[in-house]
């Protein structure tokens, strides 16, 4: 049996604020872009283009990330691909892919320092999203950061 692989990694920006929206059953749901930068050689030079990334994040992740989910934020997201295809009310076939994941380790928002804010830290590793506490128990965080919305979430882990 082999084992099949479905992953995406994507780091860049988030491209405008989003809201939280539920399904009629009562899921949470957070859907958002993300664009990365990159460059084609065109003639004897290099040209700048963005390509825009959609992503959705599930459950308990989607309700704790929405406040931090901002237009200009530098984001790292690991996830499933999915892509999906349907008919207009024209007839035109329509296709979207997105990442998808509701797993908290797999995501990380990053403050203007380049240093991660929220998500993705384990137990004992040195980040701010350990609470502000390094590994002294000093407490080093500043006035302006805030608790790790997914620490609790991160200690629920089996290992």
């Amino acid at each position: 049996m082999f084992a099949y692989i479905n992953n995406a990694q994507i780091l860049g920006n988030i491209t405008k604020d989003a809201e939280v929206r539920y399904t009629a059953n009562g899921y949470a749901v957070l859907s958002f872009t993300v664009a990365t930068n990159h460059s084609k050689k065109v003639d004897d030079g290099y040209e700048d283009y963005a390509v825009f990334h959609n992503i959705t994040f599930l459950g308990n992740l989607a309700e704790k990330a929405a406040p931090y989910i901002k237009k200009g934020t530098m984001i790292y997201v690991q996830g499933m691909i999915k892509n999906d295809s349907w008919q207009d009310d024209e007839g035109n076939w329509k296709n979207k892919s997105e990442i998808i994941t509701s797993d908290f380790r797999n995501v990380r928002i990053f403050g203007k320092d380049s240093k991660p804010i929220v998500g993705g830290s384990s137990k004992g590793e040195e980040s701010a999203t350990d609470g502000g506490k390094a590994k002294g128990g000093a407490d080093s965080k500043g006035s302006d950061q805030q608790e790790d919305p997914f620490a609790e979430e991160m200690d629920d882990l089996p290992f």
